[in-house]
């Protein structure tokens, strides 16, 4: 917190006054982080209303966002990262019949952060039926493909920002071995083979 006072120019008293606690901070951290993701997103979303962009390049251009900001903002992405954690966390402990309701366990920080998460996810709702209608995959599939290649494909993002530096023999390693990974998961999930079908 001296060092956060420091930086910011004034004393811990003035650092309390508005955030009481750390965890007051650390959400505010979160939620602007998070904000700063929810607010690519909604460009993305407004540049694919703006044209005929089908939905595989959709899908790709989703998850190239959010690789992207990993990589360019990766304390940020660390933020959005520890604070879906926390907030996953407290919703499996509040299913403990003697647990807190979420929101007096993580107050109005843990109301924003599921908001914005849903702010994230719904520019993919009715992908699926897209996908399909486009000829991507067999009818009926759409939406189980895609959020398990949505599912895979932040999994290694985040593998990727939580262990950056495991060498550039390592695949999660390098940005372009993550990005040769993602490719081949979209491929799995909705490659050509599926046309043929």
């Amino acid at each position: 917190m001296d060092e956060l006072a420091a930086a910011c120019n004034c004393d811990r008293r003035t650092l309390y006054r508005y955030f009481p606690s750390k965890e007051d901070l650390f959400w505010e951290a979160v939620e602007r982080a998070y904000g700063m993701l929810a607010s690519r997103f909604r460009n993305v979303a407004e540049v694919w209303e703006s044209g005929k962009v089908p939905a595989l390049a959709r899908v790709r251009s989703w998850i190239s966002v959010y690789f992207t900001f990993s990589l360019e903002n990766p304390e940020a992405f660390r933020l959005v990262m520890e604070g879906r954690q926390r907030s996953v966390a407290a919703s499996l402990e509040q299913r403990r019949e003697d647990s807190k309701p979420i929101q007096e366990q993580l107050g109005h920080s843990g109301t924003s952060l599921a908001a914005l998460d849903r702010s994230v996810l719904a520019t993919l709702a009715g992908l699926g039926k897209q996908l399909e209608s486009e000829g991507t995959c067999q009818e009926g599939s759409g939406d189980e493909r895609l959020w398990e290649l949505l599912g895979v494909s932040i999994g290694l993002i985040e593998f990727h920002a939580r262990y950056r530096g495991g060498g550039a023999g390592m695949p999660f390693g390098t940005p372009d071995g993550i990005r040769r990974m993602l490719e081949r998961q979209i491929s799995a999930a909705f490659g050509p083979e599926e046309k043929r079908r």
